[in-house]
């Protein structure tokens, strides 16, 4: 995974947890694609403390999926529903007797997010 899309995802799933500030400047950056250098101009700081304030808040942003995993499940239950929509769309898998019952108990896998 490339690191801007990284570093999207990670702001999608806990930027509401960020300071003001600390969203202000990630947006400016990672999705308006501004310079430091006019990030720091608007705010009447160095580029070096924007850059720094953005590597403490990538940091964050970082130890908060290591602990909450959230991204990790999200992406864990993406990949199962694939899998779910592929059984389901074969025509000999909609045949079996057990057809209900796998689906079951994918849908419950999906769930509880194992």
């Amino acid at each position: 995974m490339g690191d801007i899309l990284r570093e999207t995802l990670l702001y999608d799933f806990y930027g509401e947890l960020l300071t003001k500030r600390q969203r202000d400047y990630y947006e400016l950056y990672y999705l308006n694609d501004l310079s430091l250098s006019e990030i720091a101009l608007q705010y009447g700081i160095s580029p070096q403390a924007v850059n720094d304030a953005l590597r403490r808040t990538a940091r964050l942003l970082r130890r908060y999926e290591d602990v909450l995993g959230t991204i990790a499940q999200h992406a864990a239950r993406v990949e199962m529903a694939g899998r779910l929509q592929e059984y389901v769309s074969d025509e000999e898998n909609r045949k079996s007797e057990d057809f209900f019952e796998k689906i079951i108990y994918m849908a419950e896998e999906i769930k509880n997010g194992v």
